[in-house]
């Protein structure tokens, strides 16, 4: 389990040549567990998506990982990928974003 301090660092190292501060990251992490009732792990594999996806960075996840966020067993991860990969299709179509307002 991540804890706030390892997220915000590492999510700081990432980010934070583009203008993200530690404390943005902070007031979003904690809206992430306590606003949103994310897990820890949740909220930062949601907050790496979100900003990588604002930011033009590439995050990438393991199938556990996908398999949270989307409320999918690794089992129907795998076999969207491998549909998704045979029929070029987006295998989180549709997921909405952390932040669909933007940072």
């Amino acid at each position: 389990m991540i804890t706030q301090k390892e997220a915000v660092q590492r999510l700081f190292t990432t980010y934070g040549e583009y203008g993200v501060t530690e404390d943005m990251l902070n007031q979003l992490f904690e809206d992430g567990v306590n606003n949103q009732h994310f897990t820890p792990q949740e909220t930062f594999n949601l907050l790496r998506m979100s900003l990588g996806h604002e930011f033009g960075g590439r995050e990438y996840f393991a199938v556990p990982e996908i398999a949270s966020m989307l409320n999918m067993t690794e089992e129907e991860v795998i076999t969207a990928a491998q549909k998704a990969k045979a029929g070029n299709d987006a295998l989180i179509s549709g997921f909405r974003m952390f932040f669909p307002g933007g940072l």
